[in-house]
């Protein structure tokens, strides 16, 4: 979604591959999460058994324990649209259903939407009044697609019940991934269920991976990358689905993969106590992070910001700030700060923003200067923060991807110490 590109001063090079750091963070180990949604940099929400939710507006250094509803409840997925509108997708076993509930007041009020009579697994929109919820029938002789189109206070499953193969495939949790209309769903069977109009008609490729369970994962970065797995072996694709290339388990490598987000050419996914990276569709991955205890569960990458969080099973939590990292290329250190005019100005949906750190007296290469970039709406509403972190002197581009927001005119504004700027720029959709 953002890409960040530094010219800095070489002795802030470090020879080979750098990554960004990972940070562990506390929510208090006051429930059991099973999902993670980040919202952006600074709102990110947790849930999981006995109906267990909490989240943070100020980039997890905060948690508001915010649970609700009833103890038997287990909650597989959620969806977060801000820090007050959230949908949570749960259940239980015995008996057998599933629920929707929505929270419009930041989870101090949890109102029913709707009873599904057989397991959901998964829920996800593509915008504010578009999404979709994927589970079975009561026989579980069909998979069904519920949608809606007015923000969750309706659900249809008129799309279609989607045939399986047999009484145990259903769908994996957290297991939707959605890009504009384009939609992908994973299957305890090794399928991928793929629609290009937001579920009006639907096909089916089948994975060669061996492995079933309800550990399903499934990441597109654009309409043609992405990356699959259940429970151990990934997939790739670079054709949109067409065509899945399972990748050979290295040396036990993926015990569990718990979690995996993309943007670009790089995928990370969790797995026991490592978060890993690829670069080349899964040939080859690298271990990024290693966690202090637990196997990692779910994984979320921000929808309007730069940062990742993921989860693990013994109440641990980490962030991210800045995963699409900062590389150097360049020794040029300007002279001053300058915050130059978006390109392409208008725009739709990306534009490219640069800014200019000078080298500060009194502040060391090492420690940076604190940088904040935001994005403001006609409001003067903080609607995006694009950096928020100490930077070394050089020069920087940032990508701002509007796709969720509609035409207008935006502004940026540079913030350090002692040089603020502000300039203007225009969405034309």
């Amino acid at each position: 979604m953002k890409k960040i590109i530094l010219i800095t001063i070489m002795c802030c090079v470090i020879s080979g591959n750098t990554y960004s750091q990972w940070v562990e963070k506390n929510y208090g180990g006051i429930g059991s999460p099973n999902t993670v949604y980040a919202v952006n940099d600074n709102v990110c929400w947790i849930a999981g058994n006995s109906f267990f939710v909490a989240k943070t507006t100020n980039g997890g250094n905060n948690w508001i324990n915010i649970s609700g509803v009833g103890s038997s409840w287990q909650i597989r997925d959620m969806y977060a649209v801000d820090h007050n509108i959230a949908f949570v997708l749960g259940g239980q076993s015995n008996p057998n259903f599933s629920r929707v509930y929505k929270t419009t007041d930041g989870g101090a009020n949890w109102v029913f939407i709707m009873d599904f009579v057989k397991l959901c697994y998964t829920i996800n929109f593509n915008s504010l009044d578009s999404g979709m919820i994927i589970g079975v029938n009561e026989n579980n002789s069909k998979i069904t697609v519920w949608r809606t189109f007015n923000g969750g206070t309706l659900w249809d499953s008129s799309s279609g019940n989607l045939s399986t193969i047999s009484s145990i495939e259903r769908p994996t949790y957290r297991c939707l991934f959605m890009l504009g209309t384009r939609t992908w769903f994973y299957t305890t069977l090794n399928r991928v269920f793929y629609s290009s109009n937001f579920g009006n008609s639907w096909s089916v490729q089948q994975l060669s991976t061996s492995y079933s369970t309800l550990n399903g994962n499934i990441w597109f970065n654009n309409p043609t990358l992405g990356m699959a797995s259940c429970d151990k072996v990934p997939s790739s694709t670079t054709n949109g689905g067409i065509n899945w290339i399972s990748m050979t388990e290295p040396n036990g490598l993926f015990d569990n993969i718990g979690g995996l987000i993309g943007s670009g050419n790089k995928f990370w996914c969790g797995y026991g106590l490592n978060v890993n990276l690829t670069t080349n569709n899964g040939a080859t991955w690298t271990v990024v992070y290693t966690a202090p205890s637990g196997s990692f569960l779910d994984m979320s990458l921000a929808r309007n910001g730069l940062s990742a969080w993921a989860i693990r099973d013994n109440f641990g939590i980490c962030k991210n700030a800045t995963l699409l990292g900062i590389s150097p290329i360049s020794t040029e250190i300007p002279s001053s700060y300058n915050l130059y005019q978006n390109y392409p100005n208008p725009f739709n949906p990306s534009t490219k923003i640069q800014f200019q750190i000078p080298h500060s007296r009194g502040v060391s290469a090492g420690r940076g200067v604190s940088i904040k970039l935001t994005i403001f709406d006609m409001l003067g509403k903080e609607i995006a923060v694009l950096v928020n972190e100490p930077l070394s002197p050089g020069t920087y581009e940032i990508e701002w991807n509007a796709s969720d927001y509609p035409s207008g005119v935006y502004f940026y504004r540079l913030i350090t110490d002692g040089f603020t700027q502000t300039n203007k720029m225009i969405l034309i959709k």
